[in-house]
């Protein structure tokens, strides 16, 4: 009967540029990114590392995909930290205006007219870059800090996943985290790779493939893939230890 339904079924939705695709129940399938996450992340009150908190799209995001969650969150821009702050996101948020990096210190922070693709990287020239134009609204000095300090500062003992989306400089991130990852501390990385060049010095995606897979935290799959001209320009991806 399944057979006989599923025939017209994929007609029809062909012509509307859809399919339907296989996916098994509780089963890493890289189809979708939460889906796959409930089935890594078991502990029922995750402890959730959001780097590049933006305006809370991902604290929203953690909050409908676990139970109960504790966030801790990581916005280097005030303008966007000032946003958080608003938004009354109640005990088990843990907001932080700084930034994660590899070492602490103070970096000067580039806040663009679109807070999404701020950073401490100046947007490349290139003309593969869709944001090359994107004007700077302003530049401000950051703290920042390691993960590997705060995870001490706050006695944190498991980071179940850890969500990076800082506009290119993710690898700086990871690398504050030498002796978190070395501990045994983070089981999950969530993680912007750009395949094109949208930021100068930016991190690569092979560069984080190898820098995780020498901890033993190896690729699941990427999601939410973005193309120009056939290839892959940037996405997000899972790496896990399970």
């Amino acid at each position: 009967m399944i057979r006989l339904i599923k025939g017209p079924v994929q007609s029809i939705l062909k012509t509307f540029n859809y399919r339907v695709v296989y996916s098994p129940r509780h089963q890493i399938t890289g189809i979708n990114f939460v889906d796959d996450l409930k089935l890594l992340v078991r502990n029922e009150r995750p402890v959730c590392f959001d780097v590049g908190a933006n305006e809370g799209q991902t604290i929203e995001l953690f909050r409908g995909i676990f139970e109960n969650p504790r966030i801790y969150a990581f916005e280097p821009s005030s303008q966007a930290f000032r946003k958080l702050l608003s938004q009354g996101h109640g005990p088990q948020v843990s907001l932080h205006n700084f930034a994660l990096g590899q070492r602490n210190g103070e970096e000067e922070f580039i806040n663009y007219e679109n807070s999404c693709l701020s950073s401490f990287l100046p947007l490349d020239a290139n003309k593969d870059n869709p944001f090359r134009a994107l004007k700077v609204k302003n530049k401000e000095a950051v703290d920042v800090r390691t993960i590997d300090w705060f995870a001490r500062e706050n006695q944190i003992t498991k980071i179940d996943l850890l969500k990076i989306d800082t506009q290119g400089y993710d690898l700086q991130v990871l690398k504050g985290a030498g002796d978190s990852f070395q501990n045994g501390l983070i089981d999950n990385v969530f993680i912007e790779l750009n395949f094109v060049k949208l930021y100068e010095d930016q991190s690569g995606p092979n560069q984080i493939t190898d820098f995780l897979a020498e901890r033993n935290i190896h690729l699941v799959d990427y999601y939410e893939k973005v193309r120009q001209n056939h290839r892959l320009a940037w996405c997000t991806a899972l790496y896990s230890k399970h």
